[in-house]
């Protein structure tokens, strides 16, 4: 077992500016749970390491990797070295809304028999959701999803451990989708993940930002590996159809030769289908997604 805490991981790279923010809006929250905050940077080559120094945050945790680790090797490294069972994630460039952000990540997580959970991901106005809105009951604040926003989410440390963590091999993008089927293909006592909106982050990202050349590349080629190995075989309609979607998106940016190479790429990757869904567990993923 793991101690009882909230261990609250950030990943960076060369971002010291965002991460700097960051840190300085935790500044004014004091747990009453126990807790640590670990920053993995992912072999930044800017002033990364000052920002943290300088902080002076209480119980920060600073581990620097060997390499690029990616956002999915990023989050296994800062899994590993955690101490406590609840993990609590946020991005460098995302910060909580209230100051009970973490009192409220741990009662919630400490609470419910849930492995995965998700939190409210807001825009920069601080109101608009970030990405895409969860289906969900009108007007309710918790319910059960097949998805989760990776800037804003929570994993017991335990379960992380025994599901393996995420795939290194993703490096960015779609690495939330995976751990969730995984899960559901794993074990039925894991459950669903669990959305509770009494943790709220702001993630100060721009659309722009987001929408580039590499990134374009992880998705294309990440979401198509996904369908190839983890649903089921006759949904090769399926791998069209989000090929041709995919290939209108980057035609709009300009990215069609990136998207191409993505999908190439994307047969490189092995499919061991160990985790691949039957029917019944793809309609219901696909339902609560």
């Amino acid at each position: 077992m793991f101690r009882d805490g909230i261990s609250l991981i950030i990943i960076t790279y060369n971002r010291a500016s965002d991460l700097d923010f960051t840190l300085s809006t935790l500044e004014s929250i004091f747990p009453k749970c126990q807790y640590e905050i670990i920053i993995v940077d992912n072999c930044s080559t800017d002033n990364t390491y000052s920002v943290c120094k300088k902080s002076g945050l209480k119980n920060l945790r600073y581990h620097k990797a060997d390499s690029n680790l990616g956002v999915a090797g990023g989050r296994n490294l800062g899994a590993r070295i955690a101490l406590y069972e609840y993990m609590l994630f946020i991005d460098d460039d995302a910060h909580f809304v209230s100051k009970d952000a973490v009192d409220n990540a741990y009662a919630v997580m400490s609470s419910t028999p849930y492995t995965i959970y998700a939190f409210n991901a807001l825009r920069k106005d601080g109101v608009t959701p970030f990405m895409w809105t969860y289906k969900h009951p009108l007007g309710s604040h918790r319910f059960e999803t097949a998805t989760f926003i990776g800037c804003a989410h929570g994993i017991k440390k335990s379960a992380f451990e025994t599901l393996g963590g995420y795939t290194e091999g993703l490096m960015w993008g779609c690495e939330e989708n995976e751990i969730v089927i995984v899960m559901k293909a794993f074990s039925r006592d894991m459950g669903p993940v669990l959305y509770d909106d009494s943790v709220s982050v702001i993630h100060r990202v721009t659309s722009a930002a987001r929408t580039t050349s590499n990134n374009n590349y992880y998705v294309c080629r990440n979401r198509l590996y996904l369908i190839r190995n983890y649903f089921p075989f006759s949904f090769g309609f399926f791998s069209i159809a989000y090929a041709f979607r995919n290939l209108l998106f980057s035609a709009k940016y300009g990215f069609v030769k990136v998207c191409l190479t993505g999908f190439r790429d994307s047969f490189k990757m092995k499919c061991d289908g160990k985790y691949r869904m039957n029917y019944r567990q793809t309609y219901k993923y696909l339902c609560l997604k």
